[in-house]
């Protein structure tokens, strides 16, 4: 259970990081407009995520975690070129903390795309009343 609760907590605190990326006057002055689109990614991926742990329903981890994995991987590759020449040590090690974030959300999605096929399994074999098609 703690797990859980920690795991939509994570999320939400995700997601309004993404909305304070959003809000930040100078991040596409920054970066570029792809930072933008990843901050929303970040809300939108921490949104559906934290819906989907809180409720206890896979499909909203299933849709957030792809957008989530995607934009700190993206995340890590701007910063990394932005830093590398400055503090190439400090940019390597963020580099490889963002990318190890991301692995981790594949692999928790990869967990959802497992239920989402036993959800679809279950549901051939035992169909709900009234599914009949005759």
């Amino acid at each position: 259970m703690w797990m859980r609760v920690a795991r939509t907590v994570a999320y939400f605190l995700i997601g309004l990081a993404g909305l304070l990326l959003i809000l930040s006057p100078i991040l596409t002055d920054v970066y570029t407009w792809v930072a933008e689109v990843m901050a929303w990614f970040l809300l939108v991926g921490g949104l559906l995520s934290f819906i989907g742990s809180a409720l206890k329903r896979w499909w909203g981890e299933f849709m957030g975690l792809p957008l989530l994995a995607a934009s700190f991987a993206v995340f890590a590759v701007i910063s990394t070129k932005d830093t590398f020449e400055v503090a190439p040590y400090i940019a390597a090690a963020n580099l490889a903390l963002l990318l190890s974030i991301s692995l981790a959300f594949i692999s928790r999605w990869r967990e959802c795309w497992l239920s989402y096929r036993l959800a679809l399994r279950i549901a051939q074999h035992h169909p709900l009343e009234g599914d009949d098609d005759e």
